[in-house]
């Protein structure tokens, strides 16, 4: 993701911005998606998680019905 030294110095200062500025619009996506990822991953786990009912309280409500 950085710019070498050597590509720093063989681009002209416009095109330096230019390219400073690319690297930071890319980081920035980069961070977006990973941030993205995290919440659906953590997301499918809560949602997992919120189905599981332990067998002790499945059982309790089994001899209710009854």
């Amino acid at each position: 993701m950085a710019l070498s030294p050597l590509a720093v110095k063989s681009l002209e200062e416009s095109e330096r911005g230019d390219a400073l500025l690319k690297r930071a619009e890319l980081k920035k996506v980069m961070k977006a998606d990973s941030v993205v990822t995290r919440m659906k991953e953590t997301a499918k786990k809560q949602l997992s998680w919120s189905f599981r009912i332990p067998s002790p309280f499945l059982s309790l409500v089994n001899k209710r019905k009854n």
